[in-house]
């Protein structure tokens, strides 16, 4: 199993649930890389939920997973050389499509393996 470095997502650290499932993908020997990625795409999750208390946040229905998506497509990057205000891809987003498909799969598999998903969610993030 790969240790897990906490800094790179500091809100996963904070929740038990979260925590354990970036601990479980560990267990199933999911690659280094693979398991920062997790890491950051629901650290994304959870930044972009930050007025909705955790337990709410787990008892989301659709709408919220439609608006974390909408907000996916239509805010810049955070950090990196694609940062620049005034980049804009030929997509029209800041966010790479990649990188997008990546985050709404990570809460999606995340979903369901805590068993949180509605058969909504499932359909939204496909």
């Amino acid at each position: 199993m790969h240790e897990i470095n906490w800094t790179w997502c500091p809100h996963v650290a904070a929740h038990e649930i979260t925590r354990n499932f970036l601990i479980s993908q560990a267990r199933l020997q999911k690659a280094r890389q693979t398991l920062e990625a997790y890491g950051r795409d629901l650290d994304d999750l959870l930044e972009a939920s930050t007025d909705l208390p955790f337990t709410d946040l787990l008892e989301a229905d659709s709408g919220q997973l439609e608006i974390y998506i909408d907000g996916l497509y239509n805010r810049p990057p955070k950090h990196g050389p694609s940062a620049q205000s005034n980049i804009t891809r030929i997509t029209g987003t800041r966010l790479s499509l990649a990188t997008i498909r990546r985050r709404i799969g990570t809460a999606r598999r995340f979903l369901l393996r805590w068993g949180l998903a509605t058969p909504g969610m499932l359909a939204l993030a496909r």
